[in-house]
């Protein structure tokens, strides 16, 4: 990305991983910040690693990916499940859009709308996500 690419961008949110290897915040995410138009945000996640924002792995995905060396995918760092870190930004980048006002909040509850456990569905993932921090 250059400086002119980023400041093209409407205001956004950068969320990075403390434990990030491969995009390193201190080197990789942080030079960014200058370069973004108010009110873009930037927030770290605790114990987050490059890998933390994928799926979930299925059960057994670790033991087979271990056999690649790519287990790396499926593990977290000690502290935080992948469901906790998925919570988490979930709930970042809902906060960011209400705080813009692209998001409007419901008036019968003070959670934000992906986040209400009202509006959990069977084939939707960000509710249950949302329930699970609860």
């Amino acid at each position: 990305m250059t400086a002119g690419s980023l400041q093209a961008l409407t205001p956004t949110l950068l969320i990075a991983g403390e434990r990030d290897q491969q995009l390193p915040p201190e080197t990789d995410v942080r030079p960014m910040l200058e370069h973004l138009r108010p009110p873009s945000g930037y927030r770290e996640m605790a114990s987050a690693q490059h890998y933390s924002f994928l799926l979930l792995c299925r059960p057994g995905a670790s033991e087979r990916l271990a056999r690649t060396d790519e287990q790396i995918l499926c593990q977290e760092a000690a502290g935080r499940t992948r469901e906790q870190i998925h919570a988490e930004a979930l709930e970042l980048i809902a906060t960011f859009l209400l705080d813009r006002g692209v998001l409007a909040r419901r008036p019968w509850t003070a959670s934000p709308p992906c986040l209400d456990p009202s509006m959990a569905s069977a084939t939707s993932p960000l509710p249950s996500a949302g329930r699970a921090r609860s």
